[in-house]
């Protein structure tokens, strides 16, 4: 099978895919202005993304009667003649990072004044490419959602965090850049595995701790380079609550919306990160705050390995990423929700039904998680 191109009737090219036309072979001007008339939206769209080989025959339709919208442009082919079309965005293949990609332009709020449209002949021709396009959007928007949803139940809080990063913040510290190889920490089971090789080669790399692996690395007494945190709710604040002191040369960063302990505002360095939305980044902006720019995402080690790809030329690697659920606890130990939830067991409320019912309840986190790292990569 392959691409092919001709002359339709009325002297305009087309393509043919296994001899077979993906647009018509008399008029496919015609035929793309039919398709446009027949788009109908529930409301004004920002981004209107178009499933399509070669469907530059559409674009002015397209332009002429969504004039405020941006096209994003998914090919599933690589060739000159395609990328002449002057889409907002242009996507070849069904890459994996694709995902990442709309998240970066579209972002969680303009996901909800996003549509997609699909050619009538892409699902005939390309229904394997057009069934990974589609499952990739649908990660796209599910994560869109998923962040919206937290943004929504806890704006009140992330407001507060943020007036109170500002005001008690002492040692903020500029952009910088990462000269190691990088491994970030998380807290998953498989932690604790890995302990002699972190201590063996601790010091060959740059150490980015996610918060809630701080009791384990205290516990060894392994001091992470930098603390990384974005959570603005009660539970990121407890894994941090006593490491500021232990660890005074780490670097804690955070987004302003984060829960910080005020011993750690008051005497260790601080770098900020800016998503680029919301009421922090008025707050950035209107301040002048040293900060540097990162992803917004459904896990904090998302975010963690964008802003190391940014600052960083070396590799990076992960350590205790669990994707998976596990029949024991859903985090390493020791673990600040353990210390906080134990002490409750009793014989009619025993810890095996604890860690079984947040083994269930994880499930779908893990499955955010399991996606947004699926999406990063070719």
């Amino acid at each position: 099978m392959n691409l092919s191109f001709t002359t339709s009737k009325n002297n305009q090219k087309i393509c043919l895919w296994d001899r077979q036309f993906i647009h018509s072979s008399y008029n496919p001007i015609t035929e793309a202005e039919r398709f446009v008339k027949t788009l109908s939206f529930s409301g004004e769209p920002r981004y209107i993304i178009f499933i399509a080989p070669f469907g530059g025959h559409s674009y002015s339709f397209l332009k002429k009667r969504f004039p405020n919208a941006r096209f994003i442009a998914i090919e599933f082919f690589d060739h000159k003649a395609f990328r002449e079309i002057p889409w907002d965005f242009y996507f070849t293949g069904t890459s994996s990072k694709l995902g990442n990609e709309l998240f970066k332009i579209i972002g969680e709020e303009g996901s909800l004044f996003t549509e997609v449209i699909i050619w009538p002949t892409s699902e005939r021709l390309f229904p394997e490419e057009c069934q990974k396009t589609l499952e990739i959007l649908r990660i796209f928007f599910n994560t869109s959602r998923d962040v919206l949803g937290t943004r929504l139940f806890f704006t009140k809080k992330w407001n507060t965090n943020t007036f109170r990063n500002i005001k008690y913040a002492k040692k903020i510290i500029p952009a910088f850049r990462i000269e190691k190889p990088v491994c970030i920490i998380a807290s998953g089971p498989s932690l604790t595995k890995t302990i002699d090789f972190l201590q063996k080669h601790k010091d060959r790399m740059f150490l980015i701790a996610l918060s809630s692996s701080m009791p384990v690395l205290s516990k060894y007494k392994i001091e992470p380079n930098v603390c990384f945190t974005t959570d603005g709710g009660f539970w990121a604040k407890m894994h941090l609550e006593k490491y500021g002191e232990q660890f005074k040369n780490t670097i804690f960063i955070a987004s302003l919306e984060a829960a910080l302990p005020y011993s750690i505002l008051q005497k260790n360095l601080l770098h900020f990160i800016d998503y680029g939305d919301g009421f922090s980044h008025q707050i950035i902006k209107k301040t002048l705050l040293s900060s540097q720019k990162a992803l917004r995402c459904g896990t904090v080690s998302g975010t963690a390995l964008n802003f190391s790809q940014n600052t960083n030329q070396e590799a990076i690697f992960f350590l205790g990423l669990d994707l998976a659920n596990t029949k024991s606890y859903p985090h390493s130990q020791p673990n600040a929700l353990e210390n906080y939830n134990a002490p409750h067991d009793s014989r009619l409320k025993p810890k095996e039904d604890r860690i079984t019912k947040a083994a269930y309840n994880g499930n779908g986190s893990l499955a955010l998680y399991e996606n947004w790292f699926k999406n990063i990569h070719a």
